[in-house]
């Protein structure tokens, strides 16, 4: 009985194991001749793969991709159509057309939230007198567009990769001078900060990381050809270095196909694009621990990527009613936290029923508790990132992240 207990706690142990990918999906982009096929760079081995036949003649305009790590779905979205290409055969599974309910517009900038698996975007609206930019969602199944917002968010935007904060379920952009924060559930304006960056020309680049909650971006240096790495706050537009030292000496050029970044919360690790290379950065302690050229050996180039690992499995903490459960979450306390051999949980009433899950959306741990502590054992768990969800006697649904280190 013990032997097959052993077995099967070694079974489990391996499971939670290969469920950390370290894959990232974005295109592969060739001009002569005209190729466009998707393809993924493994983080752990530096090997590069391209996934079914070139999509070049459905996708000759790209205005935005996401990617859904539930399904296994990398998505891009055209002028007129709303694609999903599977991860494994690299096949277009569907193509739907956009129906947008406003004349003149085009849909840009389309971000899958983990949180609800909502897919968000910005509508641009253009007319002979005016512009403006509006917050909608698409369906994947219809390519139907609901309009969010009732008036223009702003009439000016930032080229590149716009983020959300899947927690507050708020859409990010960036202005010239601005980063704006979109309620997802009402397409009204959150936040507007001024930036103010006293160490470069600009901030772009940007991706959220679930793992601390920070605004993550480079910074180019004026009148240097050096390269730092910032974080922004998005509510008062204040810029701080993450190191004091460059961590490139390129300068990088902002565009929809450039201007691109993603995080692994796992490995807490900053991807971005430098002369020719995509590189990662260790967010602890500012070291490049991959670089790889986004070149393969026929000479086709990558971009628009995305990693598996990014804010999957994150949990909503606001709610379209306007309760926040951030304030039950000061009571409901999970300590110590990094932690290794056990984690402590205790709220200020009796909670009811308990689970963990991990980054695969898989739930590792369920329980019955009635009781305001329980300590939990995570020697079986793999180092990485778990969520804890519960609820308590009274109804409060509780929720919190896990870090597990070896």
């Amino acid at each position: 009985m013990k032997s097959k207990l052993l077995l099967l706690l070694t079974v489990v142990a391996f499971q939670l194991k290969a469920q950390v990918s370290t894959e990232i999906y974005g295109l592969y982009r060739n001009n002569t001749p005209p190729e466009l096929y998707l393809g993924k760079v493994n983080t752990a081995d530096g090997s590069t793969e391209l996934l079914g036949a070139t999509l070049y003649d459905s996708l000759l305009v790209v205005t935005g991709s996401t990617l859904n790590p539930y399904t296994n779905t990398y998505h891009v979205l055209s002028a007129d159509r709303f694609f999903a290409i599977d991860n494994v055969s690299g096949e277009i599974t569907d193509a739907v057309t956009v129906t947008l309910p406003i004349e003149n517009s085009y849909m840009r900038s389309v971000v899958f939230n983990p949180s609800d698996s909502g897919y968000y975007g910005l509508i641009i609206q253009t007319n002979e007198l005016d512009a403006s930019i509006l917050f909608g969602k698409i369906d994947p199944l219809t390519g139907l567009v609901e309009v969010l917002s009732d008036t223009s968010i702003t009439q000016f935007l930032m080229p590149g990769r716009n983020i959300i904060n899947p927690y507050e379920m708020i859409y990010y952009l960036l202005t010239d001078t601005q980063i704006i924060g979109i309620d997802m559930y009402t397409g009204d304006i959150y936040s507007t900060a001024t930036i103010t960056n006293t160490y470069g020309a600009q901030f772009d680049n940007m991706s959220f990381n679930c793992k601390d909650e920070v605004i993550y971006g480079l910074i180019p240096a004026i009148d240097t050809q050096l390269v730092f790495l910032g974080k922004l706050d998005p509510f008062t537009g204040a810029v701080e270095l993450v190191f004091e030292t460059a961590v490139d000496t390129t300068y990088f050029i902002s565009g929809l196909g450039t201007a691109n970044s993603a995080v692994d919360p796992v490995t807490n690790t900053y991807y971005y694009i430098s002369a020719g290379n995509l590189k990662g950065i260790d967010l602890g302690e500012g070291s490049i621990t991959f670089e790889n050229s986004i070149y393969d050996m026929e000479g086709r180039y990558f971009g628009l990527f995305h990693h598996v690992q990014d804010c999957f499995g994150a949990q909503r903490t606001r709610f379209a009613t306007g309760i926040n459960t951030k304030t039950l979450a000061q009571q409901f306390t999970l300590t110590p936290n990094p932690t290794k051999g056990f984690i402590n949980i205790s709220f200020s009433e009796n909670i009811q029923t308990l689970q963990l899950m991990n980054t695969a959306g898989q739930i590792v741990l369920a329980k019955d508790v009635n009781a305001k502590n329980i300590t939990i054992n995570t020697d079986l768990l793999n180092p990485g990132i778990y969520f804890a969800k519960g609820k308590s006697l009274s109804g409060n649904l509780l929720s919190g992240k896990i870090i597990v280190i070896e």
